[in-house]
């Protein structure tokens, strides 16, 4: 019998600090939740943001394209 392979295989579920999930009402103290897609994330009620949840913007991208730059030239 065949069966259908995923086509993306599961990402393991992040490890969380269950020191810090003690009484969370979100998570019921496991640590993490399971998104709408199916996915294990952290508790974003108990535990911290990682490193990979931070994304440092380049200045080039914090311009916004619909607002039009003006430069101003002064005669010396």
């Amino acid at each position: 019998m065949a069966h259908k392979i995923p086509a993306i295989p599961p990402a393991p579920a992040p490890r969380p600090d269950l020191t810090l999930a003690q009484d969370c009402k979100l998570c019921h103290e496991w640590g993490t939740v399971v998104t709408l897609d199916r996915h294990h994330e952290l508790c974003p009620a108990c535990q911290p943001p990682t490193s990979e949840d931070i994304n440092p913007q380049s200045p080039e991208d914090s311009v916004d394209p619909r607002v039009p730059l003006t430069v101003t030239l002064e005669n010396p």
